[in-house]
């Protein structure tokens, strides 16, 4: 299996795969972890009819914001 951090230490892997230099990557990371961060915020608040707790059910297998970006 291919990791992220594995891609980002080849500069040639990673823009075959994301279309973005590791350094790019790296600089879109931030700008990512808000607006995901954002996009959850906002889907609890709307769904007044949500029967389960945020956190509730399957847990992503990305762990890090830089694989959730990634993949």
């Amino acid at each position: 299996m291919m990791s992220a951090e594995k891609v980002l230490t080849r500069d040639r892997l990673c823009r075959a795969l994301t279309g973005l230099t590791p350094q790019e990557f790296r600089d879109l990371l931030p700008v990512f972890a808000a607006a995901l961060a954002q996009a959850a915020t906002e889907k609890y608040l709307i769904d007044p009819s949500r029967s389960r707790k945020p956190g509730a059910g399957r847990k992503s297998f990305a762990a890090t914001i830089e694989e959730k970006l990634f993949f």
